[in-house]
């Protein structure tokens, strides 16, 4: 068996490149769960509200930006990493 090491970043840590993509990808998403009543369109977030929504939810990204798969408890005291069907507290 071989033991590997998985980094995970805060927002912060992210080089700029990284941070672009987490800004462009949870943009998408807010815009995927606004509820807009005159058919679809997409909001114009301006880009400190959407880092100041990742910030406030402490979201984690693995180096590329891209969003890693956690859970943060309703205490906020334990956060949860999922990858490939197994939960390490972390």
């Amino acid at each position: 068996m071989k033991k590997v090491t998985i980094s995970l970043y805060s927002f912060n840590e992210l080089g700029e490149q990284s941070k672009e993509k987490a800004i462009s990808q949870h943009t998408n998403f807010l815009n995927s769960v606004e509820d807009f009543e005159e058919g679809e369109y997409s909001y114009d977030y301006r880009r400190e509200d959407v880092i100041s929504h990742i910030e406030l939810n402490e979201y984690l990204f693995f180096q590329d930006g891209e969003l890693a798969p956690c859970i943060i408890s309703p205490s906020g005291l334990v956060t949860t990493f999922n990858f490939h069907g197994e939960s390490v507290e972390i």
